[in-house]
């Protein structure tokens, strides 16, 4: 009688059923219920496949963008050292620069020097130029000089004739000889602009190319790091998922698991291999996940995923 209250004050079963008619009902809900756990098992033995496949796409992908930001750092460093070797030469031609322009500097004072010289013996030579005729004609009077006595003055005037002929030669010589060194440091400064104007040219053309290679290198690295973190947050979205998908089957199992403790309570072996098989299903779901988040550890943390990659799943079994 008490039996009876009780599954009335449950409602299980309605009262006008017979005892044959309730084990039919509880044999075609345990069928329906294997079906369904069936099918289930098929769907997530399904997506555990296509979550290790993915996980091993992911981490070819990590492996290759690793080689290739390897690679980039590596392009990066020659060009960075490049960079440093053409600074040096570079601060070296500036100091060959300053130091030809010091010298640039002394040779255009020589030149100055060597003009104010030329205008100098110019100045002499006109102011000497109106004696020449004068001397000339004293020379041809020198007989008539010579007669009247006046020898000693006749050839102090050609002596001093003499001494300004020797002086106008010499000048000659010396306004030569500035000529042609004036001429040798114009050639010598036309050659030196030429050359540094060309060197700063190549410089500067080397230095751009250095500038345009590093902006370029940077600018790739920069893509692949965007894609790496979107990549990370579609693993992150899927853990996520897969969490929540757990979560689910969880619960199910809980109200499955009080479920058929209730209605089986005569019938012990058939809810212990029911619960058996929740749980085999509930630790393959575990291990599915394991690998997600494996899969997700990944993409920022490869010598986690290496250190991981050789020790067993973890089982969270009760």
């Amino acid at each position: 009688m008490q039996r009876v209250l009780a599954r009335r004050l449950l409602g299980l079963v309605p009262e006008s059923k017979t005892g044959l008619e309730r084990l039919i009902d509880k044999k075609r809900e345990s069928y329906e219920l294997q079906v369904d756990l069936d099918q289930k098992k098929q769907q997530h033995a399904i997506k555990m496949a296509q979550f290790r496949a993915k996980a091993e796409e992911l981490e070819r992908k990590n492996l290759e963008n690793q080689e290739e930001v390897v690679s980039k750092d590596q392009y990066v460093c020659d060009n960075w050292n490049k960079r440093q070797r053409e600074e040096e030469r570079l601060q070296s031609e500036e100091k060959l620069l300053q130091t030809k322009q010091q010298e640039l500097a002394h040779l255009v004072e020589e030149h100055d020097r060597l003009m104010e010289q030329k205008a100098e013996i110019e100045e002499q030579l006109k102011a000497s130029l109106p004696y020449k005729d004068y001397l000339d004609s004293v020379f041809e009077a020198a007989p008539e000089m010579v007669s009247n006595g006046n020898i000693s003055e006749v050839q102090g005037i050609v002596m001093k004739y003499k001494t300004l002929c020797e002086w106008r030669g010499t000048l000659q010589v010396r306004l030569m000889r500035s000529k042609q060194e004036l001429t040798k440091l114009r050639d010598a400064m036309a050659l030196y602009d030429e050359s540094s104007t060309n060197a700063c040219v190549e410089i500067d053309y080397q230095i751009k190319c250095i500038a345009q290679a590093e902006e370029d290198s940077f600018k790739d690295f920069g893509r692949q790091r965007h894609q790496q973190e979107t990549q990370a947050n579609q693993n992150r979205a899927k853990a996520e998922e897969a969490a929540v998908i757990r979560l689910a089957i969880d619960n199910m199992y809980q109200k499955v698991k009080k479920g058929l403790l209730s209605k089986f309570r005569r019938r012990d072996g058939d809810a212990t291999k029911l619960i058996e098989k929740f749980n085999f299903i509930k630790n393959q779901i575990w291990d599915m996940v394991e690998i997600e988040e494996q899969t997700r550890n990944c993409s920022g943390h490869q010598s986690k995923a290496d250190t991981r990659a050789g020790t067993p799943l973890k089982s969270r079994r009760k």
